[in-house]
């Protein structure tokens, strides 16, 4: 029955990622409306603190279930859980760096472009988690599922003027 219970909240907790990964989205384009800056802030910060409840329930909930069930020498696992590092550190770098850009400067610099490309190769990687997790393929096949899930979200996020069309 506790591991039952553990499934349940890691599942609720991924869903919590995705919801937060909505609100980032949403977030975004708001952003992009001339004028729009303090309720995309606003935005952000709700994603950020659903994202970080979400995550330290899906990493607790994940390491009992790969410790009691799974093992560690999954190769899927193994491979999610450097997707998760991948995640954390596109995050703790490019997002934070270009919404520190955006709150200290009037022209973006660049920082939209930033934002919606990290965005998009988190989300790619998370599909790519959730892939794997359902999936559970063995170690050559969860490299590459990861590796293609994270290439589309990278190629689709790719900076390509996304404000040109942006009332000034």
């Amino acid at each position: 029955m506790v591991r039952l219970f553990i499934t349940f909240v890691h599942i609720c907790a991924a869903m919590g990622v995705f919801g937060a990964a909505a609100i980032e989205g949403a977030s975004l384009l708001e952003l992009n409306r001339a004028g729009a800056s303090p309720t995309a802030g606003q935005g952000f910060a709700l994603a950020r603190r659903i994202g970080a409840v979400a995550f330290a329930l899906i990493l607790l909930s994940g390491i009992g279930l790969a410790q009691t069930v799974w093992g560690w020498r999954t190769a899927w696992i193994n491979v999610s859980m450097s997707g998760i590092v991948a995640m954390v550190a596109i995050g703790a770098t490019v997002t934070r760096r270009a919404m520190e850009r955006l709150r200290t400067t009037s022209a973006d610099g660049g920082a939209y472009d930033a934002l919606v490309w990290s965005f998009l190769t988190r989300v790619g990687i998370l599909f790519g988690i959730v892939f794997l997790m359902t999936v559970k393929p063995p170690l050559q096949e969860s490299i590459i599922a990861l590796a293609a899930a994270t290439g589309a979200g990278f190629l689709v996020g790719r900076p390509a003027r996304r404000r040109a069309s942006r009332v000034a």
